[in-house]
């Protein structure tokens, strides 16, 4: 008797409503506050962007500077990343500072020649040397990969070296933090020849895109049209809108 009153008030409780859809919902918010639409001009590269994707494109930052209809392809779930990498950033600035290493977070980057702007992570002072640091949060599958082979992703080095290169620092390092189980990874980045010749050769790249923009020079794609990059370029409707270019840049090539 007990039993049966029991399940009648447990079927009577149970929602009739369609509770999966919360999920739905707070994806879609998410896609919301991530999407970047409408008119916008960029004035300088940014190191962030220059390291991925449509960042090695030529003809994406002619059209940047030019000043274009944007729309953003984040994903929610890109946009959930992206916000829990920068409460670690803070959480991880903030044990620095603690420690009492840390010189200065999230200081402006700015250069002229080529035109960049950016923010770095941080700078600590270890044994009266200082270390420029880049913060990455990762998943714990790249991050076993991270720590078995001892090194970092080249796009991260390549953002770290930027950054470096304007500040004329020597010493830096790429700092892992695994999503689920917050450990931290130390990867050392020191200036070889090898990350000189490198730097120059992206420092150059950008100048020629550059002037191709300011001598009015739209350069052809770096990419096929039905590439994962043109896919993901925010700006790839105004890019196929326009022709074919009239110069070549070949797409910026990646740090071996």
């Amino acid at each position: 008797m007990t039993k049966g009153l029991v399940k009648k008030m447990v079927k009577k409780q149970e929602p009739t409503l369609d509770l999966s859809k919360i999920a739905d919902h707070i994806h879609d918010g998410h896609m919301k506050l991530s999407s970047k639409t409408g008119f916008i001009k960029k004035k300088t590269f940014s190191p962030s962007t220059l390291v991925f994707g449509n960042g090695h494109c030529a003809r994406y930052w002619y059209l940047a500077f030019e000043g274009n209809e944007w729309e953003e392809k984040n994903t929610g779930i890109n946009y959930a990343n992206m916000n829990t990498g920068s409460s670690s950033h803070e959480r991880i600035q903030g044990a620095l500072e603690a420690q009492g290493i840390l010189e200065w977070k999230e200081q402006q980057i700015v250069n002229s020649d080529p035109p960049i702007f950016g923010y770095a992570d941080a700078m600590v002072k270890l044994e009266d040397k200082l270390v420029l640091l880049e913060i990455k949060t990762t998943k714990n599958e790249a991050f076993e990969y991270h720590k078995a082979k001892g090194t970092a992703s080249s796009y991260h080095i390549e953002q770290l070296l930027v950054y470096m290169k304007i500040l004329k620092q020597q010493i830096g390092a790429i700092v892992y933090e695994n999503k689920n189980t917050h450990e931290i990874l130390v990867i050392p980045v020191v200036a070889t020849q090898k990350h000189v010749d490198f730097i120059e050769y992206f420092f150059d790249w950008m100048r020629k895109v550059k002037k191709a923009f300011d001598d009015q020079q739209l350069p052809e794609r770096g990419y096929r049209k039905d590439s994962k990059v043109c896919g993901s370029c925010p700006i790839e409707k105004v890019c196929d809108s326009r022709d074919k270019g009239v110069i070549k840049i070949e797409r910026r090539k990646e740090l071996e």
